[in-house]
């Protein structure tokens, strides 16, 4: 018996050893040359020992240099293969599709006709209101004709005929291809103002963009909270990718220890980081319902490991970074309890298949409706991530919106750093924000803040997972510690930095 198993083991081991990738499979030995078109860029790609080779191309002086080289492990679902040869390549947030490109000779060429195409896509008149001036371009002879009328009458022509990777070039004009649009330059006026020019109008020029999230065949859930005079799926798993505050609410009588969310997708997929919007997604109630704490995360029925996450209503994420994914699976293991209610909620799920994922790529997202009233009703500019919440914004416990505003930037190109804090709480009913050093939560730093602010001293609202907290408030100086105070969604106290090991 122990012979058979051996003998098994060997054959099993012997198979994954030297089973081959089919994007290796695809490459072989070769090197293929492919096409973005958000960049108008040619990358050479080629694949050995389960890694996948990138070698990006610029264009100078009429031929083609080698720029950027990297290499990655073999993602699956970042490939798209025909036959047998790899079609396309899941780039960022667009794709490169494979040309028919042998050598790099070829490039050259190739890039001028794909920025020629790009700047067909563009023909036609347009308004631009900020210079009052209308502006056609149009196509003759393999030229393009720039037409610009002024406001007083005056008729500026121009012909772009001087073609590159990354645009067309006349005597006193340009185009030039940014990632999602081609502006229109002023040749002398770039020349003379250099890093303080302005483009002189921007063509949007739309490209197929490829999500950077992931949406799973099926959502499943152990059990789903049904209240009455509410619809049966209020509660509903589905909300979990709505894109908005609707949350999900699991159903059992105690915390919802042992819950489960499973996720089935079509095909393997590849997910580097989960994101969560955590708690019950009105922020009115989100202290009093619980909020999850810890999770154990399973991957095609076998455990991956255990995640902590923050006691936070805005974004955030944890590493898991697997490939050839079919199933997900999370349950919860721990809670913060919440004030009023034992039921646990999550608002939504984000499955993202990139590492770099900024806020401006995040999903739109409905906040409810008091959050977005007090948003729109803040009396200045405040410093806030697309499509997230501004930093400085919290709920008491009672779901009042208070809001800490950092004024009066040391400098116009820093929005970091600023000399003035204001206490502001909101009034529901007047529907407008008041400044408020009084309340309870502010006034145990109130003191050490106005010291920072009579003495000149910069601060810096921040946010950073290595300190546990909401957010944090720090003192821009040489006086070490002089402020450092960490906010925790209840109270305000002193840094301290904690060893304690940190889960990936």
């Amino acid at each position: 018996m122990k012979k058979v198993f051996f003998i098994f083991f060997a054959l099993f081991f012997s198979y994954n050893l030297f089973a081959e990738n089919p994007v290796e499979k695809a490459f072989g030995n070769n090197e293929y040359f492919y096409y973005c078109e958000k960049y108008n860029s040619i990358t050479k790609v080629s694949c050995k020992a389960g890694k996948v080779y990138y070698q990006h191309y610029s264009i100078r002086n009429n031929s083609a240099v080698s720029g950027s080289f990297y290499s990655e492990d073999i993602n699956p679902s970042f490939f798209v293969i025909s036959g047998d040869k790899v079609i396309s390549i899941i780039y960022q947030d667009t794709k490169m599709e494979l040309t028919d490109i042998t050598n790099i000779s070829q490039i050259v060429s190739y890039l001028n006709k794909a920025a020629y195409k790009k700047v067909q896509k563009i023909m036609g008149t347009y308004h631009d209101k900020t210079h009052k001036q209308t502006i056609s371009l149009s196509e003759s002879n393999g030229k393009f004709l720039l037409k610009i009328s002024k406001a007083d009458g005056k008729i500026i022509e121009d012909v772009l005929d001087q073609f590159y990777d990354r645009g067309v070039v006349g005597k006193e004009y340009s185009l030039f291809l940014e990632d999602s649009y081609i502006e229109l330059i002023n040749i002398q006026e770039a020349r003379e103002q250099e890093m303080d020019y302005q483009y002189e109008f921007s063509f949007p020029l739309p490209y197929e963009k490829v999500s950077y999230f992931i949406k799973p065949a099926k959502v499943k859930a152990s059990s789903t909270l049904i209240e009455k005079n509410k619809a049966a799926d209020f509660y509903d798993e589905k909300n979990l990718f709505e894109g908005s505050w609707k949350s999900w609410v699991e159903g059992k009588n105690d915390d919802g220890i042992g819950e489960s969310l499973t996720f089935e997708f079509e095909k393997p997929v590849s997910i580097f980081h989960i994101g969560f919007r955590n708690g019950y997604g009105d922020l009115r109630y989100f202290y009093a319902n619980n909020r999850v704490k810890v999770i154990e995360v399973l991957v095609n029925n076998t455990i991956r490991q255990e995640y902590t996450l923050k006691d936070w209503w805005g974004f955030q994420t944890i590493r898991l970074n697997q490939n050839n994914i079919s199933s997900l699976k999370i349950q919860i293991k721990d809670v913060y309890h919440g004030t009023r209610y034992k039921d646990t909620c999550i608002s939504e799920i984000y499955l993202q298949r990139d590492a770099y994922v900024s806020d401006y790529d995040l999903p739109d997202f409905e906040f409810d409706s008091l959050t977005t009233e007090c948003i729109k009703n803040f009396p200045q500019t405040i410093y806030k991530s697309i499509k997230n919440l501004p930093l400085g914004l919290f709920y008491t416990q009672d779901g009042i919106p208070l809001m800490l505003n950092l004024s009066n930037p040391t400098n116009e190109s820093d929005i970091y750093i600023f000399k003035n804090l204001d206490f502001y709480v909101y009034n529901t009913t007047a529907k407008s924000w008041k400044k408020d050093s009084t309340n309870p939560i502010f006034a145990a730093i109130n003191p050490t803040v106005e010291n920072a602010i009579k003495n000149k001293i910069p601060m810096s609202l921040g946010f950073d997972d290595s300190r546990h907290s909401l957010f944090y408030i720090v003192s821009v100086s040489n006086q070490d510690n002089y402020l450092d105070l960490d906010f925790d969604g209840f109270k305000f106290y002193k840094h301290v930095d904690e060893i304690e090991p940190y889960i990936k």
